[in-house]
């Protein structure tokens, strides 16, 4: 039987981060704590993180296309 390790919550970010839940990282606190107000069940708090993580994903995405095409600012 394996024995459940727990993990100190300043390592979460990090673990998040490494595992490429980049918006569930820098916004944990206020995730956890929406959770908690709210009783999310499991589902809606799993919805809620991929919605995040989707989003920021986009985000980024833009963003990287957006310097390799080299466009300057527009006058």
């Amino acid at each position: 039987m394996s024995s459940l390790t727990t993990t100190p919550t300043s390592d979460l970010p990090r673990q998040l981060v490494q595992i490429g839940l980049h918006a569930t990282a820098a916004a944990l606190d206020d995730v956890v704590a929406r959770a908690t107000k709210g009783r999310w069940p499991a589902r809606t708090l799993l919805e809620e993180i991929a919605r995040a993580e989707l989003s920021e994903r986009g985000r980024r995405g833009l963003q990287r296309r957006l310097q390799r095409s080299r466009l300057g600012r527009f006058k």
